[in-house]
């Protein structure tokens, strides 16, 4: 498949569908999806042309063009870019990494893609474009401190998964930003199915989180080459772990 086609093929295509209904909510007048629509399109612009939004309720702010996503913003603490598994996380100087995977998962880019549903403002596409570059840039696949817990990963994919679901009909979306994109929704999938939170000692959300991020890269994204094993090991693993988690008396 050429860059092109798969450009036409992720603008044009039904299924999967992201979640029931969801296209079809869009689709009504912005009253009736969102009875707080003013507020979310305020929040989407300040996001866009202020860099600013809230981060664990409290707000951060960027002045320059690229957030610096290895920074947290409420202690202002940078975290070193180093191989993931060799990052303390504890690290006494009053940064807390809770705080920058909260920033990390990236929820604003679901109020920038629900503002550009109901507005079809082009800005809200570029600036998602522009954030997700800027953070590709900053965080190489394993290193630095976002690439440290699989849970934060998967969390941050079900972001982006939600966020791409309304950009990829943008016509700022080239064939090179599909293709980086593609490639970032790779390697989220290969960093969960390759750093598994499993233990034979407990269960946990950890775990149950890497499954499902597992489960919606491979039923969002069969085009990617390792989807299907995502999806099997994933269905089969969730309900497994649903068994001994919530079944099991």
């Amino acid at each position: 498949m050429t860059a092109a086609t798969l450009l036409a093929h992720f603008r044009e295509r039904s299924h999967p569908a992201f979640l029931p209904g969801f296209a079809e909510a869009f689709s009504e007048p912005a009253s009736l999806v969102f009875h707080n629509s003013v507020e979310l399109l305020a929040s989407a612009e300040q996001i866009a042309s202020q860099r600013a939004w809230k981060v664990m309720g409290l707000d951060a702010g960027y002045v320059d063009e690229n957030v610096d996503w290895h920074r947290d913003p409420i202690s202002e603490v940078n975290w070193p870019l180093e191989y993931h598994a060799d990052i303390n996380l504890m690290r006494g100087d009053g940064s807390d990494v809770r705080v920058l995977w909260e920033l990390n998962r990236l929820p604003h880019f679901i109020t920038l893609a629900c503002a550009y549903s109901l507005s079809k403002d082009e800005r809200f596409a570029a600036e998602f474009l522009n954030q997700l570059g800027s953070w590709r840039a900053q965080n190489p696949f394993g290193y630095g401190a976002n690439w440290n817990c699989a849970m934060e990963v998967a969390l941050r994919a079900m972001s982006l998964l939600g966020a791409f679901e309304a950009f990829r009909h943008s016509p700022v979306v080239d064939e090179n930003q599909l293709a980086n994109i593609l490639a970032l929704f790779d390697e989220h999938g290969t960093f969960i199915r390759e750093n598994l939170e499993f233990s034979y000692v407990a269960t946990s959300n950890h775990y149950l989180s890497d499954l499902i991020g597992l489960v919606w890269l491979g039923v969002m994204l069969p085009e990617l080459e390792n989807a299907a094993e995502w999806l099997d090991f994933g269905k089969r693993e969730m309900l497994r772990e649903m068994d001994k988690q919530i079944l099991t008396v």
